[in-house]
């Protein structure tokens, strides 16, 4: 009689442990499902010109972590504010979410998430040599000038084109191609709307008010496009670079030069000191003049006319 009671509670017991054991794992189970289901991990690709900064916090002034290169995929956690929640490779931190490419539909949650990745504490920070950080946050300003511009046409071209137009084709090619990369701040001395304007009141931009938008944006570099002229002598031809004669506007100006000449394809007529251009003499910052060609010169006023030139010298 005791054997048989025996038995039946130990067959019980078994039944009650199986039991447990279901629960159990069906708990763990749906507890996975919910967590998976809330962080709802996404796939996305660094789109910069650059690198992108992984963050500590979602600040730009926090600690870069790393630097992830343009194509490199992220697992994308949630969404906060203008920043993603991500891990890349083993790392966690955060991105600014307008530099990470979401396939559509797959923006991740913007609500509350399980407990944030933990981002690096000091003490694991790996050290960035200075070097290696591209321009991301630390945005670079460059200032466009079109030059001349409203009642003031400049030189005339060879079939009655006037400067300031071509000067403003050349300097709105380069404003897009530096507004497509995140680490520059441009601006514009001069744009079709404001020349519209000039051209109503009847007055022209004067060089002081282009060299004062420079130094109130406080830029990094000031970069005029110009076009040449000698009507008296329609076979000079060329392109040149002035400059205002301090060592950072030689340096910029040998730089600029050596890659500008190369672009235009033109006689390369060198880099030349010019101290009594307002635009280069009352910046604050490192200034150039480029002339780009001679529009006295009918052969190079047309080849500059091309927007395949212009788009290769922006």
């Amino acid at each position: 009689m005791y054997s048989k009671f025996m038995k039946e509670r130990k067959g019980k017991l078994r039944y009650i442990r199986a039991i447990l054991y279901m629960s159990a794992f069906l708990f763990v189970w749906t507890s996975a499902t919910y967590v998976y289901a809330a962080v709802q991990v996404t796939t996305g690709t660094v789109n910069v010109t650059t690198s992108l900064a992984l963050r500590a916090k979602p600040d730009v002034k926090s600690t870069a972590l790393a630097w992830m290169k343009k194509g490199e995929s992220v697992e994308v956690i949630s969404k906060q504010g203008e920043w993603y929640q991500v891990k890349y490779k083993t790392k966690p931190g955060y991105a600014k979410a307008s530099y990470i490419k979401i396939k559509a539909n797959q923006e991740p949650t913007i609500q509350p998430t399980p407990k944030p990745l933990p981002a690096l504490e000091e003490a694991e920070k790996e050290p960035i040599q200075k070097e290696e950080l591209p321009i991301e946050e630390n945005i670079f300003k460059v200032v466009i000038d079109a030059g001349h511009g409203g009642k003031d046409n400049g030189a005339t071209g060879t079939i009655g084109n006037k400067e300031k137009d071509l000067t403003l084709m050349i300097a709105e090619r380069v404003e897009s191609k530096l507004k497509n990369n995140p680490s520059y701040d441009v601006t514009m001395t001069r744009t079709h709307e404001l020349d519209e304007e000039l051209i109503k009141k009847k007055v022209k931009q004067e060089p002081k008010e282009k060299a004062n938008i420079a130094n109130d944006k406080r830029a990094d570099i000031f970069v005029s496009i110009h076009i040449n002229s000698v009507t008296s002598s329609p076979s000079a031809n060329g392109t040149e670079t002035l400059y205002n004669g301090t060592q950072q506007d030689k340096k910029l100006a040998e730089v600029m030069h050596k890659h500008f000449v190369k672009a235009t394809g033109f006689k390369n007529r060198g880099v030349k000191i010019r101290p009594n251009l307002v635009v280069l003499r009352d910046t604050k910052m490192p200034a150039v003049l480029l002339e780009v060609g001679f529009m006295s010169n009918h052969n190079e006023n047309m080849t500059m006319l091309n927007p395949e030139f212009q788009e290769r010298v922006a």
